[in-house]
């Protein structure tokens, strides 16, 4: 093995622990949410003067919670995707399909009943459907008894929207083009030689 291809190897280790480390990041939010959210309906359902209080925590909570679980999940997309031009060198330098995970996971031309699609619309449904149907209800709670100004109630709609873009901006698995990281990695290759000479 040459040294190129083992320090290949060691990175796509690295960067798969990277991976588990960010889903297990998501795991933990995405508990923690619905411990929030179940325990604050609990207590608002059990005792009436706790239910405009939980009301009033529950989007502020989901907000917060839902931006950190964005976070983790950006994280390990675009560690997914360096895999992904990584995998692909390290198949050229072995001289067959050796290592395949991310390029499978973003393989084209596969239908919704796809273990990746329904994954991916798993995703959609659990974290952020469920969360923020509770989160829509409780702000609508708030609007209708009056517990918050209706400029806050629409400063959460909006950060609620705007994470929910990001969201689906970022959770789709998109295909790295080889060429254009190529195109960089030749630029950055450049550069740096340019660096060590002057």
């Amino acid at each position: 093995m040459t040294p190129e291809l083992e320090i290949m190897l060691k990175s796509h280790d690295y960067l798969r622990e990277e991976v588990s480390n960010a889903i297990n990041w998501q795991n933990r939010i995405f508990i923690a949410v619905a411990t929030i959210i179940f325990v604050l309906l609990g207590l608002g359902l059990a005792e009436e003067k706790l239910l405009k209080l939980s009301v009033i925590i529950i989007p502020p909570a989901v907000t917060a919670l839902t931006a950190f679980w964005l976070v983790e999940q950006s994280r390990m997309m675009r560690a997914g995707d360096y895999i992904q031009l990584l995998e692909d060198e390290i198949n050229i330098r072995v001289g067959g399909a050796c290592i395949l995970w991310e390029n499978w996971l973003r393989r084209a031309g596969t239908s919704w009943r796809d273990l990746n699609k329904i994954h991916h619309v798993s995703q959609y449904l659990g974290s952020v459907g469920v969360f923020y149907v509770i989160s829509g209800f409780s702000i609508w709670n708030s609007i209708t008894l009056s517990l918050l100004p209706l400029g806050v109630c629409a400063a959460y709609i909006a950060i609620l929207v705007f994470l929910f873009v990001l969201i689906m901006l970022v959770i789709p698995h998109r295909p790295e083009g080889r060429n254009k990281f190529e195109e960089w990695k030749n630029k950055y290759w450049e550069e740096r030689l340019r660096k060590d000479v002057s």
